[in-house]
């Protein structure tokens, strides 16, 4: 257990962590400015940007660090590449968020705020598929994570777009602070269920590990185009930031 960090001091502060969320939370609600504004989650276009947001954040950061893995690990069960290698490896797809801003402002314009983030799921969910079926190949590994960032920095790039559309003038900061912290939050599951897979199917098993981690984002980013379908409005409305929820 020791080794897992699980300890009665981890425990008791994560116990203590959940007893004070309410605290905290009906703190934030009965403030005229709080820094995070939880009231923008009883707006149901704002709250699914903020799901979305986690989703992203999942998908992303699991791509990011499973490849890393895969990459590093020894042969024959991984590509035993150097940190080095493993780094240049990835900068392509890195550098992709690069190039994909430009081209996401085009698709809102074009295509419509909810129609530009069901691409970016969808995009997202193709690339992870990829990496979960054929992940073991150097080639598939390389197009299909790049496959996976450019899905992931188009939802990236709607986001605050997204949030500032959604949301009253006077609230667009404290809703994109939401938002940052959204992300962060699905950063930190995916770093916690890659943890539990690997330390489930141990380190060198790199096919299982590539199969269950996108696997499990792939259903994450399909969830997106889902999610944006059903909730997300074709055009902004401000009686919807209002909290109408209208469609």
């Amino acid at each position: 257990m020791g080794d897992w960090g699980v300890t009665p001091v981890t425990v008791g502060l994560l116990a203590a962590g959940i007893a004070l969320t309410p605290v905290w939370a009906r703190g934030r609600l009965r403030r005229d400015d709080p820094i995070v504004d939880l009231a923008s989650l009883r707006r149901r276009t704002t709250a699914a940007t903020h799901l979305t947001a986690v989703a992203a954040g999942f998908t992303g950061f699991m791509c990011f660090v499973v490849t890393s893995h895969a990459l590093q690990a020894d042969e024959p069960h991984g590509f035993g590449l150097s940190l080095t290698e493993a780094g240049v490896f990835m900068t392509p797809a890195s550098m992709s968020f690069l190039l994909i801003g430009p081209v996401t402002s085009q698709l809102i314009l074009r295509l419509g705020m909810r129609r530009t983030l069901m691409i970016g799921g969808t995009i997202t969910a193709a690339g992870a598929i990829g990496i979960a079926l054929d992940g073991t190949s150097l080639p598939a590994l390389f197009v299909f994570s790049f496959v996976v960032f450019i899905g992931n920095g188009t939802l990236m790039s709607s986001l605050p777009v997204a949030t500032a559309a959604y949301s009253d003038p006077q609230d667009i900061g404290s809703t994109n602070g939401v938002n940052a912290l959204a992300r962060t939050t699905g950063i930190a599951f995916a770093s916690g269920v890659f943890a539990l897979v690997v330390g489930s199917l141990a380190t060198d098993a790199v096919a299982g590990v590539l199969a269950w981690t996108e696997g499990l984002s792939a259903v994450v980013a399909a969830s997106i185009v889902g999610m944006c379908a059903i909730t997300i409005p074709r055009r902004p409305r401000r009686d919807d930031a209002s909290g109408s929820g209208s469609r």
